[in-house]
């Protein structure tokens, strides 16, 4: 992980670079943001060049809080179709209709929104720079058509899922690939009946949208063969990423977070995972070992809406998310923490997965939870399950209308709004319901969401003595969409952590020398650890050598530079040196426990007088 950069006071937006077709720009880092106010202004882009348009951009008929941002900037930006991040380069790429216009100005735009709101995105992998390709259809365009087919379409034999898709620019249906040959003339026919262009549409093979609950599973008295800590769901602890057992349901799942609703403890995991979906039934909850009693099922709003296509029909809601309650002392739990196994990778479909907890490091700290519009198409996401462990993958639809098919278990058909799809985050029978996070790189996590149901390619994964189901990707619910349809809860870690008051000296080699005193600390006994980043100025070559760059971790009060790339002469505290006559040195830390981090203000050390303008001393 890479703490948020502290940049200097000269250090501001890059110039705008553009060129005929593609635009790229430079931007500055910032810290994250709140989602902000959907409205047709926006004072970020003030200034820029930005033409209002003049027909309100208003989005889906659906409640999508996912796709809130793009519709402010949709309003702010003429022909605003979109933006994802790229792989491999991690450019921010956005689709901008208006090409004549509105390249460059877009591209300022975004960069503007890059250097204060962040688009939301966690500075670790916020892009540096924004390119812009030329869109075939607006956002309003593509969002108008995608409803038709959510509301006409999906459902029709064979048809499981619909997203706008930001990455291409067009409609993405997913049907079935065992009913493909049958579903896409019905498919293109009923396109061409509702006026959607056939070009403004891309069809692609899915697999049927299977939930992961894992059937038939009741809880065992001892440990089988192949069971680890996170599978056998000791009742040691509960919390997000373990197993439990819904009796009535007769299936297993996994724990999503365990939450507080004012002074009430309750934790959250997946509506499909009880007897019937998007109902409340009260379903008996048990540990998985022993079959101890947990609770029951505390909260699951009925579906908000309701159809049906000649075969069949089916409820729909924003998200797969049910509450449960803990009977009072039975089972111990803890609110704020998602079980850490020892290995994080991508799931390979028949290949073993460590579901052992880490034993020097057995929790993950919620330190926060995301809005659905501060997710971005190509964000690297994690999740932990209690068969496929600890799996990380990419977010690939960040607004899918998905269609369960729960007929197996008799419990119908059910379509959610607004999912989102990650690949190579991988799901297995008893993933279910299971955290959905953004991964700090070191002890910390960002809730976005909980698990539902299997994507991409799937397979099986023998497990003495029977086979289970597993799928290279996954889809999720947003956790603000979980909130909208279950209430507000706290779901965070408690602790915190103080800011260092940081101080510099030379020792007798030249070298800077940073001390803080201890910083304060509630609701841990964990040791604290000190990050070190440096920036380097060249006033010599008037360019940045390095920029928040991380040099160093001690857990003292103390940190010697023993390699800077520069030498400095002097300590100059908090005062930036003349950027035109010194080459200079800043230096961070950031304090760091349990998931919390608190960066103190940047000292200055101050080198040669070597600038290309020595008779400055003041800079503009």
């Amino acid at each position: 992980m890479q703490f948020p950069r502290v940049w200097s006071k000269a250090r501001g937006v890059s110039p705008l670079l553009a060129c005929v077709g593609v635009v790229l720009v430079g931007i500055g880092a910032c810290q994250r943001d709140k989602l902000p106010t959907q409205s047709p202004a926006s004072p970020v882009t003030k200034g820029l060049g930005i033409a209002r348009s003049q027909s309100i951009v208003r989005g889906s008929h659906h409640v999508r809080p996912a796709e809130s941002r793009f519709v402010q900037l949709a309003n702010e930006i003429p022909g605003f179709a979109g933006y994802y991040i790229e792989a491999g380069s991690g450019q921010l790429v956005a689709y901008v209709k208006d090409s004549t216009k509105g390249f460059a100005a877009a591209a300022g735009a975004l960069s503007a929104h890059l250097a204060t709101d962040g688009l939301g995105l966690p500075p670790r992998v916020r892009p540096s720079t924004v390119r812009i390709r030329k869109a075939d259809y607006d956002f309003q365009t593509l969002s108008d058509y995608r409803d038709i087919v959510s509301d006409s379409i999906l459902g029709l034999p064979g048809v499981v899922s619909v997203d706008l898709d930001e990455q291409i620019n067009r409609v993405t249906i997913g049907i079935e690939t065992s009913k493909a040959s049958q579903a896409r003339p019905l498919v293109l026919d009923r396109l061409r009946q509702y006026g959607i262009p056939i070009a403004a549409v891309n069809l692609k093979q899915a697999a049927r949208v299977l939930n992961m609950v894992a059937y038939g599973s009741p809880p065992v008295t001892k440990t089988r063969r192949y069971d680890s800590i996170l599978e056998s769901g000791s009742p040691d602890t509960l919390a997000a990423g373990l197993p439990y057992y819904d009796k009535l349901a007769n299936g297993l799942c996994t724990v999503g977070a365990v939450v507080d609703s004012g002074s009430t403890r309750l934790f959250m995991s997946a509506s499909h995972c009880t007897k019937h979906m998007f109902h409340l039934n009260g379903d008996t909850i048990l540990t998985y070992l022993y079959g101890t009693l947990i609770g029951v099922e505390r909260g699951d709003r009925e579906h908000t809406g309701h159809a049906c296509n000649i075969v069949f029909c089916w409820d729909d809601r924003s998200s797969d998310a049910a509450i449960f309650s803990f009977s009072s002392g039975l089972v111990p739990n803890r609110k704020g923490v998602i079980a850490r196994p020892g290995t994080r990778s991508q799931l390979v479909l028949n290949a073993a997965r460590d579901t052992s907890i880490n034993s020097s490091h057995p929790w993950l700290f919620v330190r926060g939870t995301a809005a659905a519009g501060d997710l971005a198409s190509g964000e690297t996401i994690d999740k932990v399950g209690m068969r496929a462990g600890w799996t990380y993958g990419t977010i690939t639809g960040t607004c899918v209308d998905v269609l369960f098919d729960n007929s197996d278990n008799g419990d119908g058909y059910q379509k959610t709004y607004c999912e989102a799809e990650a690949d190579g985050l991988g799901s297995r029978r008893g993933d279910s319901g299971g955290p959905i996070f953004i991964w700090d790189g070191y002890d910390g996590a960002t809730l976005i969401g909980t698990m539902t149901a299997c994507a991409g390619s799937t397979g099986f994964y023998y497990r003495d003595p029977v086979y289970i189901v597993a799928c290279t990707g996954s889809f999720f619910s947003y956790w603000s969409a979980n909130e909208y349809d279950q209430g507000t809860f706290d779901a965070l870690n408690n602790t915190t952590v103080g800011t260092p008051s940081v101080s510099g000296s030379l020792d007798g080699s030249g070298n800077p020398v940073l001390s803080w005193s201890a910083v304060s600390t509630t609701n841990t006994t964990a040791t604290t650890t000190y990050y070190v980043n440096r920036s380097v100025w060249d006033a010599s070559t008037y360019t940045w050598t390095e920029e928040g760059h991380y040099i160093g971790v001690t857990t003292s009060t103390s940190y010697t530079d023993a390699g800077p790339p520069l030498t400095m002469t002097s300590y100059a505290g908090g005062t930036q040196p003349a950027e035109c006559v010194y080459t200079y040195s800043y230096y961070s830390v950031t304090a760091y426990n349990q998931g919390a981090a608190s960066t103190s203000s940047v000292v200055y050390f101050q080198g040669a007088a070597n600038g290309p303008y020595p008779n400055e001393r003041v800079c503009s």
